[in-house]
């Protein structure tokens, strides 16, 4: 692919036909142009549409003769809109891929790429993810290209650029970097690069691989990148010297470099009220604390320090226990195990089916589970307390971590005790302090931990520029 294009447009043919054979949706089309001139257009249908481009670029050779078409492509007078010309036949197979029609006139060794509407996709839709009480319904779609004018249109400045890469020696997944110039830390371009350049692969199909492969511990059990789908939060994270990831065919952007507390923000939390956001924020980062350790505390306060119970509540879970044939930690793994399986077949469940699995099967498995006497009422407590703790962390990503951390802490404290508490507690301290993200600290002190009334935001968040930290001036 890597030959020039040929002047011969029988030569072009068979070359393209040697390229696409067996490809029964690429279209060959013979077409006239000017008086004389034979050429070959190819396309697909879905992206070519109603061949506007096409015809109208057929109707400004009309007329011309042989001599002015060949002139006017040699040249790159086309008169479209983003048509010009290609010299090889890789650059024509990656304009055809990329969805335009491509144009071949005889006589001249060179191609015309003319732009269409491209491959089909959901458009702009409304956001059914991080829903907020306040701000832009809008959400990313799957077309890289309609992402990336979401965020021209909320920051209209020449400061924010844009870079393209193409990832996937198959796929040839269009990828974009954007970032405010004059914001952005030099440092995190050159490490974001170096982390894209690092791998050759087949093929990137959604931002997820792409957020594993620059993840500095892909292993880790915790995210180290942040996802969003909401434009409005990506406008304010750029603002605040941050880059964005924008990957084809994935509605999600990826907000470059991330710390612990970005995952306890929502898109809304600059629009309310900073005394209301920052009880929020604290009331998350207390569910979090909840949903890695409160089975595991139980367990270990009904089983080993029971003095840690008030007598009057510590009688009512040992009737409770010695009408089941489980052990406390059994009793709450099995309940565990219910609901993750209610979880994920409410996820699977096609449309409103799902939700109604959610509810009607955590209320009749539960009430059942203990009519029948196989576990007690303070496990259904205890397992649904947690399940609403993890439901309150914004980031799922970050709320299923803490679902594998809950079930390894409640099996250290169902077998070691005390001791198997601390060590989950120190574990996990110790890995998110060990963390980095793109060679970032994962867990820092962050300017914005709790919000400040909007009169107060002077300072940038932790990547901007060291030379442009302030985000906020009192005129006069």
């Amino acid at each position: 692919m890597e030959e020039k294009i040929r002047e011969s447009l029988e030569d072009n043919r068979r070359i393209l036909e040697s390229i696409f054979g067996d490809c029964a949706d690429v279209t060959l089309r013979t077409v006239m142009m000017g008086t004389n001139v034979r050429g070959l257009a190819i396309f697909m249908e879905p992206t070519a549409g109603d061949l506007y481009g096409l015809s109208q670029m057929l109707l400004s050779f009309l007329g011309q003769s042989r001599e002015e078409v060949q002139s006017r492509i040699r040249a790159g007078q086309l008169g479209l809109v983003d048509a010009c010309t290609l010299d090889d036949f890789s650059q024509a197979v990656a304009g055809f891929f990329a969805g335009d029609v491509i144009l071949f006139a005889d006589g001249v060794a060179k191609a015309v790429k003319i732009p269409a509407k491209g491959y089909p996709g959901l458009g702009v839709v409304k956001a059914d993810a991080e829903k907020g009480l306040r701000g832009s319904d809008e959400s990313f779609s799957d077309s890289v290209k309609i992402n990336a004018s979401l965020i021209r249109k909320r920051i209209k400045s020449p400061k924010l650029k844009l870079k393209e890469y193409e990832v996937g020696e198959r796929t040839k997944t269009r990828i974009y970097l954007l970032y405010i110039e004059d914001l952005v830390e030099k440092e995190l371009l050159y490490r974001v690069e170096e982390r894209m350049n690092r791998y050759s692969l087949d093929g990137i199909t959604d931002s997820g691989v792409q957020q594993q492969l620059l993840s500095d511990s892909p292993e880790a059990i915790f995210p180290q990148l942040q996802s969003t789908r909401r434009p409005a939060l990506t406008c304010e994270e750029l603002l605040e010297g941050r880059g964005v990831l924008l990957v084809d065919n994935s509605p999600e952007a990826l907000l470059l470099p991330a710390v612990y507390q970005n995952f306890f923000a929502t898109a809304d939390d600059r629009y309310l009220n900073f005394r209301v956001v920052s009880f929020l924020r604290g009331l998350r980062y207390c569910a979090s604390v909840f949903a890695m350790f409160f089975p595991g505390a139980y367990i270990l306060a009904a089983s080993y320090e029971t003095q840690l119970i008030p007598t009057s509540l510590f009688l009512t879970i040992q009737r409770a226990e010695a009408d089941t044939p489980l052990s406390a930690p059994l009793e709450i793994l099995l309940m565990e195990a219910s609901f993750a399986l209610l979880r994920e077949a409410g996820v699977r469940m096609p449309g409103e089916m799902g939700n109604a699995v959610g509810i009607v099967g955590g209320l009749i498995i539960g009430s059942a589970a203990v009519e029948a006497g196989f576990v007690s009422p303070m496990a259904v407590v205890v397992v649904a307390f947690t399940a609403l703790c993890t439901f309150c962390v914004p980031n799922e990503e970050l709320a299923q971590a803490y679902r594998l951390i809950n079930v390894g802490v409640l099996v250290l404290c169902a077998v070691l005790g005390p001791v198997g508490l601390f060590m989950g507690m120190l574990w996990v301290t110790l890995r998110l302090a060990s963390l980095t993200s793109l060679g970032y600290p994962f867990w820092r002190k962050m300017n914005d931990t709790f919000v400040v009334p909007a009169t107060m935001r002077r300072l940038r968040g932790l990547f901007a520029r060291r030379q442009n930290p302030v985000r906020l001036r009192k005129k006069g």
